[in-house]
């Protein structure tokens, strides 16, 4: 038996939430289905309180029912009753093959006796008949904070492809490079790039730094077959190094953009979350160290009347039609009120120059009002993307008198001439509906598109922004006529991509943060 935490682990299926009350699930039980996918029965409780589960009234008596396909991604099918009188605890469930049924096994805390139900496809569900038990098999695995449930049989596909996708994702090797070269005519070997190879059977093609004594023992005017060793040339590499770390300190929500041959840094400034300042360089690394100018402060706000005095927030810089554009949030007023902004930069302008950047302009919805007009609430952590021409849109909203006041991810249309103004209604297309999402505080924010050949995967962060922040995703497949706002064709991922057991360094966690692109591009598959 092999005994290992996948996903760092941490959790891959949770129960979906309306309003202020936060549901849980425990003893989970996975069995196959008549199909060959697989089912998960569980019970549903309520948020821990002072370290003790609830199982509110509604949910007495009733089991939570899911199913998958492959144990990655999970439909929620709702509650099936199997009591009016217990309250349910460790469940199981089997097909039985002869019989076409499912029989549900399951224990009453009240009486500790033993019970089970036949259904056929769990749409209606039999009276209990009381039966004694019979053993599981389990196991115990010593993984740190495992509670054991039952044991299943899968594929060597169905596990291959389990981690593949919530193992981490290593490096197995680099392909050699085959160079052939005209004898008397030296080769310039710095645009020589290798293939490198995955855990996940991803590949990638990276740049090498190549060994000069190596290089230095080739006679191109001798023929004959010459090694030359390298290594690796990794971004990474040059910003995580002991020296260079962190990279940019006190800069949260940090975006980076190639515009004009040049690179751009900004970010929030954490001392305050005041002002705007902006970074320029010919490289990313350079970067680090390039001076600091401001282009956005309270005096540039009254140019495009709005009061901003604090709570500058995410900035972003979007090349549209060759224009660059600042999406931002900032208080407007003197109270406490979060809005999306635009800002221009001057045909032709330097982006490093105050006085380039056109008067900030608060985002209008499709009416012409402000954006949180219609909804209600706070907007903040817009970001665009186009595909065929289209232009749009997403953001995180938040009303605090509207389901338990959850943040969550909405889209719009708008256009390359005035990327300031919805042409559409706005759509909900992320809920803050999971447990993670909810950490503390009922978040969905930081949108992050990375555009792919046939798909949009869209990144978000959840939860407060403490050591229980996480990163999720929900992805759109692409083809001429996807619809973007149809909120249905948007296929969420029930766990979080990202967490504060994702990456450790120096004996201590690192956790995630708000989930901006470093480099806007697309990527290639």
């Amino acid at each position: 038996m092999r005994n290992e935490a996948l996903n760092y682990n941490t959790g891959v299926l949770f129960a979906k939430n309306k309003g202020t009350q936060t549901k849980g699930i425990k003893q989970p039980y996975i069995f196959r289905m008549k199909d060959g996918s697989f089912g998960v029965l569980a019970v549903r409780t309520n948020e821990e309180k002072d370290g003790e589960e609830e199982i509110a009234d509604v949910d007495r008596g009733k089991l939570i029912f899911f199913t998958s396909k492959d144990l990655l991604s999970y439909k929620e099918m709702g509650m099936i009753t199997v009591s009016s009188t217990d309250t349910v605890k460790k469940p199981e469930c089997i097909y039985d093959k002869e019989s076409d049924c499912y029989y549900i096994r399951w224990t009453s805390k009240e009486t500790g006796e033993d019970y089970i139900n036949e259904t056929l496809d769990f749409s209606s569900v039999g009276e209990k008949k009381q039966q004694e038990r019979t053993s599981q098999e389990s196991v115990l695995s010593d993984i740190p904070y495992a509670i054991e449930s039952n044991v299943i049989a899968v594929t060597l596909e169905e596990s291959e492809r389990l981690l593949n996708k919530l193992k981490p994702i290593v490096n197995t090797s680099v392909e050699e490079a085959q160079v052939e070269v005209t004898c008397g005519r030296p080769r310039d070997l710095s645009g020589v790039r290798v293939k490198a190879n995955y855990s996940d059977g991803s590949q990638t093609e990276k740049s090498v730094i190549w060994n000069k004594d190596d290089l230095a023992n080739v006679d191109f005017n001798k023929l004959g077959t010459y090694k030359v060793t390298g290594t690796v040339n990794t971004l990474g590499d040059k910003i995580s190094k002991s020296d260079n770390y962190p990279f940019i300190a006190g800069n949260a929500d940090p975006n980076i953009v190639f515009f004009n041959g040049k690179y751009y840094f900004i970010a929030t400034n954490e001392s305050g979350n005041l002002n705007f300042y902006i970074r320029e360089a010919d490289t990313v690394t350079g970067l680090k160290t390039a001076k600091k100018s401001l282009i956005y402060d309270e005096a540039k706000g009254k140019e495009g009347n709005i009061v901003s005095k604090s709570n500058h927030w995410a900035p972003e810089l979007h090349v549209i039609n060759n224009e660059l554009y600042m999406f931002f949030a900032t208080n407007v007023g003197t109270g406490w009120d979060v809005q999306c902004a635009i800002m221009k930069l001057k045909t032709g302008g330097n982006p490093t120059v105050y006085a380039d950047w056109e008067a900030p302009k608060r985002y209008l919805d499709n009416t012409g009002k402000n954006l949180s007009r219609s909804y209600g609430g706070i907007t903040l952590d817009m970001t665009h993307f186009s595909y065929n021409n289209r232009h749009y849109v997403i953001w995180s909203q938040r009303n605090f008198s509207k389901n338990g006041g959850t943040a969550d991810l909405w889209i719009g249309e708008t256009t390359a001439e005035n990327p300031g103004k919805l042409i559409s209604k706005a759509v909900k297309i992320v809920p803050c509906e999971y447990g993670w999402e909810r950490n503390h505080e009922f978040v969905t924010e930081g949108p992050n598109v990375i555009m792919a050949k046939d798909k949009l995967y869209l990144t978000y962060s959840g939860g407060a922004t403490d050591e229980t922040y996480c990163v999720g995703m929900t992805q759109i497949d692409l083809s001429d006529n996807v619809d973007f706002l149809d909120a249905d064709a948007w296929k969420k991922t029930n766990y979080p991509l990202l967490t504060g057991f994702t990456s450790r360094g120096e004996n201590k966690y690192h956790g995630p943060g708000h989930t901006t692109p470093m480099l806007q591009m697309k990527m290639a598959t």
